[in-house]
């Protein structure tokens, strides 16, 4: 009778434990949740300069029929300079989205840049690194991407990425995303300079 006290008080310690936790994760997530999505926004407008160099005037997330949320940027005179897809994938360790930035005419990339990701810092998370993400820099659309292990970046030819040593699942993922972006955004249809709000 002693023993099944003891089970009873222990389930019933634990059920308690884990309830108050799930209040307290609630609580501390309901208190950052804006902040949390602004940081996400901030992340994501800083990205878009990264890979729509160009661009002054962002517009966007627009949705239209794809299924990448994608964004514009236009240049003082609001001629497109450039359109960004947010890409979502699978790593080696959680989720990657990433920006994608494209050309005006949608025939090259413009560069590449992760804003979340989960990957393992000194292998995986190299993905953020400038020698990984500058081999995308001008790659065109004519051709999917594809990783190839064992050489320099500076080796590799018009359409392989080289693969990050002991991260080429990492690797490999990013490849996706690119490529997924790269089909989208051959088919968006290119939108026409029109006037859009001065900013300060």
């Amino acid at each position: 009778m002693k023993k099944k006290n003891v089970g009873y008080s222990a389930v019933i310690s634990v059920a308690l434990t884990a309830l108050i936790s799930g209040f307290l994760l609630s609580f501390v997530y309901s208190q950052f949740a804006e902040d949390i999505k602004l940081n996400g926004e901030r992340v994501i407008a800083e990205g878009i300069k990264t890979v729509i160099p160009k661009a002054i005037i962002i517009e966007g997330p627009k949705t239209d029929n794809g299924t990448f949320p994608y964004y514009i940027g236009y240049d003082e005179s609001t001629n497109i300079t450039g359109y960004a897809l947010l890409s979502t994938v699978t790593g080696y360790s959680g989720k990657i989205t990433m920006l994608v930035g494209f050309n005006s005419e949608l025939t090259h990339i413009t560069g590449m840049t992760p804003t979340e990701h989960a990957e393992t810092p000194g292998l995986g998370a190299k993905i953020t690194e400038d020698d990984f993400r500058n081999q995308f820099n001008n790659k065109t659309l004519e051709e999917n991407l594809i990783v190839v292990k064992s050489i320099k970046p500076e080796e590799a030819g018009e359409y392989e990425i080289a693969a990050i040593t002991g991260a080429t699942i990492s690797a490999d993922a990013v490849v996706k995303a690119v490529n997924l972006a790269k089909d989208e955004a051959i088919n968006l249809e290119k939108e026409e300079p029109k006037t859009l709000p001065k900013t300060e």
